[in-house]
Order: structure tokens, then C-alpha cells, then sequence
């Protein structure tokens, strides 16, 4: 009868961890699929924000350049871009969310003194990335009042390189172009 009982008791807890499981699955899957939705519309309607930190020399008191960092909209899990970039990176849309935040940054910056620099961080597989081409670069820049030598790319110091030949022969395409590629930061 004690036996029974005990076994009758662990089914029990059995079937309401099974449940719970189920709904805790349920739960994550609907997340997931929320975040999902909420990326592409982030994407779709452009709401990328870039946050320009200014790169200034103390002595004489001048600024040298932006550091452009990618933000997504107030108040949603994407405001956070160590967020963002990782879900990009889980479905695959690494390129196309820092495509747009190039085009985001470069757009909002506004006219730049001769010799100010604007660092833009990039996943190195972006940046080995077929679709990444440096050919459309300088009429872009141009559009916006800024020259390709005032762009510097930066390696997100999170990330790994990669395939370091591909790497490699991206490098000097950019540099051919006159864009500045800071290798220091490439893990």
C-alpha cells in the first residue's frame, strides 16, 4: 500500500514537471518568436540608433574623430546591442543588421572636419562576408559629405576572425580604397 502510494506520488510529479516543462517550452518558443518579429520590424522600419562617442586629443583640446556604436529602439531587449548582435548572430542576420547600421551611422553623423576619423566596430563575418564589398563605399561616404578616409572599421573584440585569408584579402581591398582597418582589435 506504502509502495502504491509512493508510486501513485511520483507519477504525480512526473506528469506536473512534464507539464510545466511543456509550458515553460511553450513559453520560451513564444519569446523567441516575439524577439523575431520584433527584429525584423527593427530592420523592416529602419530603427537603428547610432550613438557617437567623440575621440578627443586633451592637449589641444580638439576632437580627432566618432566612435559610432549601434543601439536598437528605447525600451525593447534590442536597445541593448550586445542583445541585438547576438540574436542577429543566432538567426543569421549579421550583415544585414550591420549593413543597415553602417548606413544608420554614416547617415546621421553629419559633416566631418578634414582628418576626423569615424570608427565603426564590424563582426569580422560581416567583414568576409561576399556581400561586403567596398565598391559601393566611397559613393555612399561621398553622399553624406565624408570621404573613405575618414572611415576606420574596427574588429569587434568579441569575435573571432575567422577564416584569416579571406580576412586578409579584404583587408587590402579596403586599404586600396583608402579605408582604415584596425587590425589591433582582430581576436
Amino acid at each position: 500500500d506504502d509502495r502504491e502510494r509512493m508510486d501513485r506520488a511520483a507519477l504525480g510529479a512526473y506528469l506536473r514537471a512534464v507539464r510545466l516543462g511543456r509550458e515553460n517550452t511553450e513559453e520560451m518558443l513564444d519569446t523567441r518568436a516575439r524577439l523575431h518579429e520584433l527584429f525584423l520590424t527593427i530592420m523592416r522600419d529602419k530603427l537603428l540608433k547610432p550613438v557617437y562617442q567623440p575621440i578627443v586629443d586633451f592637449t589641444p583640446g580638439t576632437v580627432l574623430g566618432y566612435e559610432a556604436f549601434l543601439r536598437g529602439p528605447e525600451g525593447t531587449p534590442f536597445h541593448d546591442p550586445l542583445a541585438l548582435l547576438s540574436f542577429a548572430e543566432g538567426i543569421g542576420q549579421v550583415f544585414a543588421l550591420e549593413q543597415l547600421f553602417f548606413q544608420t551611422a554614416v547617415a546621421g553623423l553629419g559633416p566631418m572636419e578634414p582628418g576626423q576619423l569615424l570608427f565603426i566596430n564590424i563582426h569580422p563575418a560581416s567583414f568576409t562576408d561576399p556581400q561586403f564589398t567596398p565598391a559601393g563605399i566611397p559613393g555612399y561616404l561621398g553622399d553624406h559629405g565624408l570621404h573613405q578616409g575618414n572611415l576606420v572599421f574596427e574588429f569587434t573584440e568579441r569575435q573571432t576572425a575567422g577564416d584569416l585569408d579571406i580576412l586578409q584579402q579584404k583587408l587590402e581591398l579596403y586599404r586600396d580604397k583608402g579605408v582604415r582597418v584596425d587590425r589591433k582589435s582582430v581576436v
